[in-house]
């Protein structure tokens, strides 16, 4: 059964401090993050519009599964993130209550 994780993207120990996120570099995060999407494991994510980090939605067999993803992550393995993994409910609004 899939579950749920929320990917909560900080600064790293590589994270050019005073440079906005699109100054940092992370194409190759990108890259990874957008194969992600293609195969269907990326739900949503993005930037904070305050520079702080990021977040990823993704969709995984459990814990373990979704921290090798965290940990295949290129921003990651640089050190541009740190990542923190949040389980987490989908809850479908249509059919509640």
């Amino acid at each position: 059964m899939e579950s749920y994780f929320l990917i909560i993207h900080k600064p790293g120990p590589a994270w050019m401090e005073g440079k906005g996120f699109h100054e940092q570099n992370l194409m190759e995060h990108g890259s990874y993050i957008h194969s992600l999407h293609e195969k269907g494991v990326l739900l949503e994510g993005g930037p904070f519009l305050d520079h702080s980090g990021g977040m990823a939605l993704i969709a995984a067999e459990n814990l373990v599964a979704a921290g090798k993803i965290v940990d295949q992550d290129p921003a990651v393995k640089s050190g541009i993130f740190s990542a923190e993994i949040r389980p987490w409910m989908r809850v479908d609004w249509e059919n509640y209550g």
